[in-house]
């Protein structure tokens, strides 16, 4: 019972502290989305590596692990390298005055930016909801009276609503609450434990394995272009007071995540050379506290809390952003509504969509991965066609075509090696052919004149 109070109270806890931030009236999408040249380097490390220390690392890395062994890297070290993109072409989210990806590539181009505003707002969407189920997989084993389909719909809308009503300003200021947590509650203990020798390093060494799929290794790796490409990335770098603030955090984000990702890999390494079985294939987290721990156990897991609702916030933020900003907005209906209705309206929709997705597919890593796929295998080919000058009447198209393919794929349920890497290339090679295609029309279309 002590548990169960001391988790409800930390819940309230970032509720109050987000609701406490909300703005008392929001002009423009601006407002609620970023804080232009405000924030230092501290507060964009926090929001940096706790977006993606979320239910993805926490709870996903653990338990695949478990099966997999060191092997579970893979998601770090890609996130790691994409870091290092965005620090290469941070003049570029610096320059440019958009507030979502769909203004950072689709120029004025209405079809293109709809296009990208759409694919964006169900990635978000998919991940907001992956963030939903972890979160009541975590508290699932201290509320084991409570129907699972509560567990999801209850916690998500009390950490959803500060989101709804308080922006980016509500996010930014929770996320460095939420780092003092995972530091102090997850990384700082199992160090600990570890210096007083009461892990065995070396038993992490000695177990056999299974080989990682290669499809989920190219899904991970795929987040070497997911990085560079998250609207996360765009509205820190466009909020950080200078280009030294933005490097430094999210240079330091980076590294974070990376530290975050090898104490979650290895305890899933811990639990499987002791032989310890799983009941639910991503129960690893809790399973390792309350077996070694049971002490400390509380305490990791208001940090693992901390984490997932990071990364839950700004699912929300960039979500109902995408759909207010890109979509919304730009039919006859929203035209001429305010920033508010738009939010209010977005808000509604995103919140129904992500439960309804997290009550049918009830399993985080699944989401995850299948968000990833899908938005890096569009966006990838519109940035390379963008860097090509590639027209954008060519990009929506050869990206219509390449989406189309994608969805018939999978509802014929036809296997592909490697889908993670062939999708994305599919879509550049159509990206090619369309290109080339409308230009040879253009050119017998000069010629006849």
């Amino acid at each position: 019972m002590q548990n169960q109070i001391i988790i409800i109270a930390v819940i309230a806890l970032f509720l109050i502290i987000g609701l406490l931030q909300k703005k008392k009236k929001i002009e423009t999408m601006d407002e609620y989305s970023l804080n232009r040249q405000e924030l230092g380097w501290f507060p964009i490390m926090a929001g940096m590596s706790m977006t993606y220390a979320g239910g993805g690392t926490l709870v996903a890395q653990s338990s695949m692990s478990y099966t997999y062994g060191w092997q579970g890297m893979v998601d770090g070290i890609s996130v790691f390298l994409g870091g290092l993109i965005v620090l290469f072409f941070i003049d570029k989210y610096r320059e440019d005055r958009g507030v979502t990806m769909a203004n950072l590539l689709s120029s004025n181009h209405q079809g293109l930016s709809t296009f990208i505003g759409v694919i964006t707002t169900i990635f978000y969407t998919i991940i907001l909801a992956a963030q939903f189920v972890a979160l009541s997989k975590v508290l699932g084993g201290y509320f084991p009276l409570v129907e699972p389909s509560v567990l999801i719909v209850f916690p998500s809308l009390l950490i959803f609503s500060y989101v709804f009503f308080g922006g980016f300003s509500s996010v930014t200021k929770t996320d460095v609450i939420q780092l003092i947590f995972v530091v102090s509650f997850y990384i700082l203990p199992i160090l600990y434990l570890w210096v007083g020798s009461e892990i065995e390093m070396d038993r992490m060494s000695s177990i056999q394995f299974e080989t990682m799929p290669l499809n989920m290794v190219a899904s991970f790796l795929l987040m070497t272009l997911l990085f560079p490409f998250s609207q996360d990335v765009n509205i820190r770098a466009k909020s950080a007071k200078s280009k030294k603030h933005a490097v430094v955090g999210i240079g330091l984000g980076i590294v974070l995540y990376m530290i975050i990702s090898f104490i979650s890999v290895s305890i899933g390494v811990i639990l499987a050379k002791d032989g310890i079985s799983l009941s639910d294939s991503e129960s690893a987290l809790s399973l390792f506290f309350h077996h070694y721990y049971p002490t400390i156990g509380i305490f990791a897991i208001l940090a693992i809390l901390a984490a997932i609702i990071s990364t839950l916030d700004s699912m929300a933020l960039n979500a109902i952003t995408s759909l207010s900003n890109d979509i919304l907005l730009k039919t006859p209906l929203f035209k001429k509504s305010s920033s508010k209705q738009l939010i209010n309206t977005s808000g509604t929709m995103i919140f129904l969509f992500a439960i309804t997705i997290a009550l049918f597919f009830n399993q985080v890593l699944k989401l995850i991965l299948m968000a990833i796929v899908l938005y890096v295998a569009v966006i990838a080919p519109i940035a390379l066609g963008k860097r090509l000058k590639v027209s954008d009447n060519s990009l929506l198209l050869s990206s219509v075509i390449s989406v189309v393919f994608i969805v018939f794929v999978e509802l014929i349920g036809y296997t592909i090696n490697l889908k993670a890497l062939v999708y994305p290339v599919v879509g550049i090679i159509l990206m090619l052919i369309v290109a080339w295609w409308r230009r040879e029309i253009f050119r017998e279309k000069k010629c006849e004149k």
